[in-house]
């Protein structure tokens, strides 16, 4: 009886678990602009077909799968360990509701150079001033990877940018942003260089 009752639990569980799979990872630096220092080496992992889910994975082997629904993220923080394959323990959750950290009605992208772009993101149309402002170079690459790997803002702004830099790419979105500048206009300027990008195959339960 307690054997059938354990495999309907693990059955309820397994049914209701969520999957992710994964296809490339890209491994990056990031650095301070104003003295060049290195600060962080780290990974991030996506699905190419869906840019909804990523996970980002720490040095500290500690990492981080976001899964957007909407205006809800749901966070699975987990622990990976190096052995034969990676393998992954997830320790806990967070479920939390997105807003946006800046106002974004109008975004400029221009190019400046061959695969090298500056986009001007402003808070309405009459604004003079970027409250942001980014300056990238592209790769060509097999598959679309056009993703801001890190970048302290809410999805839906990710998606606005990456919107709009497509818009100048004339239908070719077989790309990989090689490197780029983020200003927030606070004082506070980032450049994130790709070290490595790996096709992989990954596919995730988490119970």
């Amino acid at each position: 009886m307690k054997k059938i009752l354990l495999l309907l639990i693990f059955s309820v569980s397994y049914i209701n678990a969520q999957t992710y799979s994964f296809d490339y990872k890209i491994v990056f630096s990031s650095y301070n602009e104003k003295n060049k220092k290195n600060e962080t080496n780290m990974s991030y992992v996506l699905n190419t077909q869906n840019p909804f889910y990523h996970m980002q994975m720490f040095n500290n082997k500690n990492g981080v799968l976001h899964d957007y629904k909407e205006k809800i993220c749901d966070m699975h923080f987990f622990r990976f360990y190096n052995q034969d394959k990676i393998k992954y323990k997830f320790t806990n959750s967070e479920t939390y509701i997105t807003k946006d950290e800046k106002i974004i009605n109008k975004i400029i992208v221009e190019k400046l150079d061959e695969n090298k772009y500056i986009i001007k993101c402003f808070e309405n149309e009459k604004s003079e001033k970027p409250n942001l402002e980014l300056t990238l170079i592209l790769k060509p690459e097999n598959v679309d990877l056009i993703r801001f790997y890190f970048l302290d803002l809410s999805n839906n702004i990710h998606q606005k940018i990456i919107s709009k830099l497509k818009e100048k790419l004339n239908g070719d979105y077989n790309y990989v942003i090689e490197n780029y500048i983020v200003d927030y206009k606070n004082g506070f300027l980032r450049q994130y260089k790709i070290d490595k990008v790996e096709k992989i195959n990954l596919k995730i339960i988490n119970l």
